[in-house]
């Protein structure tokens, strides 16, 4: 295995783990934390329990190294990567995006009303104007896309081409999110790991 898979592999491993890790704790204090898992600190994956459905939802057993959406989402990207590095927005968005609300763990709202629109058939990647209660397409500024833009980074046949980066990456964004803030976070958190992976330094 040459220098780049390893370290492309290691991307994978540890982005995992720190969702794993980091999904304990999302949106709680140390009450919570201390419900969640019996602990008052966590430093290491452990198993847990998340109620789903608000105050009187379901209270599931999580297992060790549970990852949450944020790594969900990153694995579907990769699987609407092709064997030439090009991005199937298509795939990505009535397959993978469609799907995924099934198995969510921890997804935020911009992203659930995005794939909830593209299961209806008269809408595209690129024309998923949704608007709820809560958010719409052109406000959803949060990190939805950023989370899951690694795989295009992995996949970049050149590290140095910023700007053919750059338009795989908007091509996965506006599928979800339609706000400039997500889309340009995503961009320069690809080109931050780009060069990060490319000079092996931070």
């Amino acid at each position: 295995m040459n220098d780049r898979a390893i370290a492309t592999q290691y991307s994978a491993l540890w982005s995992a783990y720190g969702d794993a890790l980091g999904f304990i704790t999302e949106l709680t204090d140390k009450k919570g934390l201390k419900w969640r898992t019996g602990l008052n600190r966590v430093d290491h994956t452990v198993k847990w329990q998340r109620r789903i459905g608000g105050r009187f939802g379901l209270v599931l057993d999580l297992p060790v190294g549970c990852y949450s959406d944020d790594t969900q989402l990153r694995l579907a990207t990769a699987r609407a990567i092709n064997s030439n590095g090009r991005f199937d927005a298509e795939s990505f968005a009535k397959i993978e995006l469609t799907v995924w609300p099934s198995y969510a763990l921890g997804a935020g709202r911009a992203s659930k009303a995005a794939a909830a629109n593209l299961g209806r058939g008269n809408v595209n990647w690129f024309s998923n104007f949704y608007e709820t209660a809560q958010t719409s397409y052109l406000n959803s500024g949060g990190n939805g896309v950023a989370m899951r833009i690694q795989p295009h980074v992995w996949a970049s046949a050149d590290l140095r081409d910023y700007s053919g980066l750059a338009m795989e990456i908007l091509r996965n964004g506006i599928c979800t999110h339609g706000h400039p803030r997500a889309l340009a976070g995503a961009v320069l958190h690809g080109w931050f790991l780009a060069e990060t992976l490319r000079s092996r330094s931070i």
